[in-house]
């Protein structure tokens, strides 16, 4: 559980449960309300109020992230004392502002068009009132204060940064194209569409524009302020540190899962859609047969990456496999996880062994049922008295039996021993006139729990007991 853990926190597992009204907008993509400016950059405003926007479900995410995140080398750095600062590097939106960025990351820098076209290398402009002093000389600007973005914006990547700090290039409010770490002090190109500099080595830049998920580092969208710092308390550093320090090219990128809980129980033709085929091992990325689909709201091309696993879990109890979808089903390998009573080893609760009971009943349930209604173990682990016991068979294994038997409380006693220790019963007396022509006796079945509050160790005897005296019938 701790390695499961560690990976999550790294953003390389995600956990989904499939119910009935589970929707491909949800599992692949699918459109969001989404309110205010549509992209950050350098101009003010844009595309403003209420509006529809494609977002990624599970599946896109995790695939997305797989297909980007590098490996990362031995040894990954604790970067949680570094100061983070995000930045725009010209208009998302705009493919006028595309050689901004194409130039920033071929020739290692991140720049600001903020702030006209002022050398502030001097040593004074270290204060930011020397810096509003100066724009206050441009024409129109003698009121501005110190938020206005010429000033705050310059003094952010002239100042606030310092060398070592970590950059992320936004693109848009809602993804990274780039992380870097800051190498030097703030430089003037007087020939630069955005003449501000600071030198920057790019550890990590995206393949393509799409870029990855905010979220993968970071917990809130960005702004559209051209720079500021990062929350610290909102990064994610596990997987900030696998993009500052991703292992040589030619290692692959590290495996990521998407784990379906309960993956029989959705309509799959509805949450999977066209994506279905491109389950099959050969229709992956850099497969063979690879295949790609156009997703229907964002248009974007989409493939699985051969990296990304993909395990469904269904319990046999609650469906037959045979009830699958046929397409589902020949795309997965099946493998059945029965109950490992010997998980439970030597837990002895007031002279009870925890294994032989689970034995006990499931040997039972496979003669009524079959294997595929057998318990689980997991029922019983960390259960440490016989007060917790009690109540495991109380609130979770008799409610379970009554509904495998349809509330058939002669074969739930049955199989938990067959005597009163846990479901009692009492002789009904048949009515005036009816005792004769009824040769079978009826009887009223009771939870022994619902009456004393306690099932206590002589039910548990008995349970056990009489497991043993099956075998030795079996045995003659």
């Amino acid at each position: 559980m701790a390695r499961y853990t560690e990976l999550t926190r790294e953003k390389r597992i995600e956990f989904v449960t499939f119910h009935q009204s589970y929707s491909y907008e949800e599992f692949v993509e699918g459109l969001r309300p989404e309110n205010g400016s549509a992209e950050d950059g350098e101009a003010e405003g844009g595309t403003s109020g209420f509006r529809l926007e494609p977002r990624p479900g599970v599946l896109k995410r995790i695939a997305e992230r797989a297909r980007h995140r590098p490996a990362t080398t031995s040894g990954t750095s604790d970067y949680s004392n570094r100061r983070v600062f995000k930045v725009s590097l010209g208009q998302a939106w705009s493919p006028e502002d595309e050689p901004i960025r194409r130039e920033a990351y071929e020739k290692g820098f991140v720049s600001l068009g903020w702030g006209g076209r002022i050398d502030w290398s001097d040593p004074k402009y270290a204060d930011v009132s020397a810096i509003q002093n100066r724009w206050r000389e441009e024409p129109g600007e003698q009121d501005a204060n110190k938020l206005n973005a010429n000033i705050e914006m310059i003094n952010q990547l002239r100042n606030s940064m310092r060398t070592g700090d970590i950059v992320v290039a936004s693109q848009g409010n809602l993804r990274a194209r780039a992380v870097g770490v800051i190498t030097g002090e703030y430089t003037f190109d007087a020939d630069g569409l955005h003449p501000h500099r600071r030198p920057v080595e790019w550890r990590w830049i995206s393949d393509d524009e799409s870029g990855i998920e905010v979220d993968d580092l970071y917990q809130s969208k960005f702004s559209q302020r051209s720079v500021y710092q990062l929350v610290p308390d909102k990064i994610h550093w596990n997987t900030l540190a696998a993009y500052l320090d991703p292992a040589a090219s030619d290692i692959p990128n590290p495996a990521h899962v998407l784990i379906i809980d309960e993956i029989n129980r959705a309509n799959i033709s509805k949450v999977l859609g066209e994506l279905i085929t491109l389950l099959e091992e050969d229709k992956r990325k850099g497969a063979p047969n690879e295949l790609t689909v156009t997703l229907p709201y964002s248009g974007e091309a989409f493939s699985l990456p051969g990296n990304l696993h993909i395990v469904g879990t269904m319990n046999t109890a609650d469906r037959s496999i045979a009830l699958l979808d046929t397409a589902l089903r020949r795309r997965f390998r099946f493998k059945e996880l029965p109950p490992k009573p010997s998980i439970l080893g030597d837990t002895i609760v007031e002279d009870i062994p925890l294994e032989a009971l689970l034995n006990a009943i499931n040997s039972r349930l496979e003669w009524f049922l079959g294997s595929d209604h057998l318990i689980g173990h997991g029922y019983f682990t960390g259960v440490e008295d016989i007060e917790q016991l009690d109540s495991v068979m109380a609130h979770k294994i008799v409610p379970l039996l009554k509904e495998y038997f349809h509330e058939d409380l002669r074969s739930v006693r049955s199989v938990l021993g067959g005597g009163d220790g846990f479901i009692g019963r009492k002789k009904i007396v048949p009515p005036p006139g009816m005792a004769e022509g009824y040769e079978e006796e009826r009887y009223r079945f009771v939870d022994s729990y619902l009456v004393s509050g306690q099932y206590g160790p002589e039910a548990y005897e008995e349970l056990i007991g009489s497991a043993s005296s099956d075998d030795e019938v079996i045995a003659e």
